[in-house]
């Protein structure tokens, strides 16, 4: 039987070309071409003409933008590839930069990555890819490089520096009863080189003394010994130490706009600087904000209507209510009577106007039912569990009713469902196909550097596909409207 030619050791007459380790649609090519469109002066004002040459920070960045393109983050791990994958050594032109020069270029530009990011962004509005009718706004949780084992309270922490204090002491008193005035061969190993031991005992305590201090400054329940900076906060694995990825994707082919990394397990507080972030990198408004309850809130809805920005994002109750799953009767169930300045409760009894007070400088009324009548009602138990009903009243309001009112038209409804395939595939892409369920560095400005990789390469990959898409159209039938929306997942 005749088999084709094999020989590892075989030698050629001509050297190889790297444009032949790729095929022509492959995405290291892709890549390649879009970072040699960048302006990288802000790489650029990082280096300095003195000193020994550097790598070519062109070469750096689409080996970097590639490994997170595929998924690998590690910078041992994109090491290796350098030495064994054919598109790694297409893209570096068969240079091979080590771990450590691969995690410094990475935690070094902080600023170019942001404004390739933004560069990029620009790219696919030039592409015809954002169209800037439906954006929608989510959060994430990611697990930082830290142990839950390593979060401590304040009570912890005073435990630990007692129990290493205690420690210290017995081991010195133990020391002084074997070892006496002769050297260290005549004790037993478990005591061998007492001034290591204590230099280690001495770290820790100042390690955890720090991590005191942190907590009694801020206020906060607890730190992490191992990234100080990673909160407590509820993921898919349970409550892990993590950070909050906060993105703003594009309805027309799930381009990111917009990315943050914060250190706050809830997403209120994001919603503007999101959007005015959104603004600045494309210099327009979007249509349409769409977002979860998680970014509603009074101070939201307001800036929202002062700017006259269209948006619909439902309160935390609202889906609960037209479930129809709300343990007691709603207060939208209860009607405001103007001219008596009460409400009156779905079983037709008054609440009587009970209080005023200030909650962040706006005004809060309180309503009450007589005690009396409220036992009495037959249906007190779907009402309150307390001696009396009560409910508040701001004088925002109505900024929620008018939200609700939107988001019950036949437009709202529909705009608000297509939020649920517009952001949700971007996360389950990351997590799921590229497999990035941890971040490899530490610390907010890290992290953050990671997270925008991650949507920048994302953004990368819509591209590539975008780009094969229109290349296909056109062969198969010459027809150039063929491409015009092309947009695949």
């Amino acid at each position: 039987m005749a088999f084709k030619r094999y020989d590892q050791k075989q030698t050629f007459l001509f050297p190889l070309s790297l444009e032949d380790f790729v095929g022509k649609g492959h995405p290291a090519r892709t890549i390649s071409e879009v970072v040699d469109t960048l302006d990288f002066s802000k790489f650029l004002e990082q280096y300095h003409v003195r000193g020994a040459s550097s790598y070519d920070p062109w070469m750096m960045l689409k080996v970097l933008f590639y490994a997170y393109y595929n998924g690998k983050t590690s910078s041992r791990e994109i090491a290796n590839y350098l030495q064994s994958d054919t598109a790694f050594m297409y893209l570096a032109g068969m240079q091979r930069p080590d771990h450590r020069t691969i995690c410094r270029f990475r935690t070094a530009h902080r600023e170019g990555i942001e404004d390739a990011f933004r560069q990029i962004v620009v790219l696919c509005m030039a592409l015809g890819m954002v169209g800037l009718g439906n954006v929608s706004f989510d959060g994430t949780k990611i697990k930082a490089n830290a142990s839950l084992r390593k979060t401590k309270d304040k009570d912890a922490l005073d435990k630990r520096i007692k129990k290493l204090l205690d420690e210290s002491e017995k081991k010195d008193r133990e020391e002084d009863e074997l070892y006496g005035e002769g050297t260290q061969y005549e004790v037993p190993p478990s005591l061998h080189d007492p001034k290591e031991r204590r230099r280690r005992i001495q770290e820790e305590l100042e390690k955890l003394k720090k991590a005191k201090d942190r907590l009694e400054k801020s206020g906060e329940k607890n730190t992490n010994l191992t990234d100080p900076e990673a909160r407590l906060m509820k993921t898919g694995e349970g409550v892990k130490p993590a950070y909050n990825g906060q993105t703003a994707v594009d309805g027309k082919c799930q381009v990111i706009l917009a990315a943050k990394l914060v250190d706050k397990g809830t997403d209120n507080a994001e919603l503007i600087p999101m959007i005015e972030l959104v603004e600045d990198i494309t210099g327009r408004q979007p249509w349409v904000s769409t977002a979860d309850s998680g970014y509603g809130g009074h101070d939201n809805l307001e800036y929202l209507e002062k700017r006259g920005l269209f948006a619909l994002i439902p309160d935390v109750m609202y889906r609960v209510e037209k479930l129809g799953k709300a343990m007691y009767y709603p207060r939208s169930l209860f009607k405001y009577n103007e001219m008596e300045d009460s409400f009156i409760c779905p079983e037709g009894k008054v609440l009587a106007h009970s209080g005023s007070t200030t909650y962040k400088g706006h005004k809060l009324e309180s309503y009450r039912c007589k005690e009396k009548e409220c036992q009495s009602c037959p249906k007190r138990a779907k009402c309150t569990d307390g001696e009396f009903r009560k409910i508040s009243w701001n004088e925002r309001d109505y900024l929620v009713t008018d939200m609700r009112k939107r988001l019950d038209t036949r437009l709202g409804e529909t705009i608000y469902k297509e939020r649920m395939s517009i952001v949700e595939p971007v996360y389950g892409e990351m997590k799921k196909n590229r497999r990035f369920h941890q971040f490899n560095l530490r610390g907010l400005t890290k992290t953050g550097i990671e997270f925008l990789l991650l949507c920048l390469t994302h953004n990368l990959k819509k591209i590539h596909n975008h780009l094969q898409e229109a290349v296909k159209a056109l062969q198969t039938d010459r027809n150039p409207r063929g491409s015009s929306g092309a947009c695949i997942s």
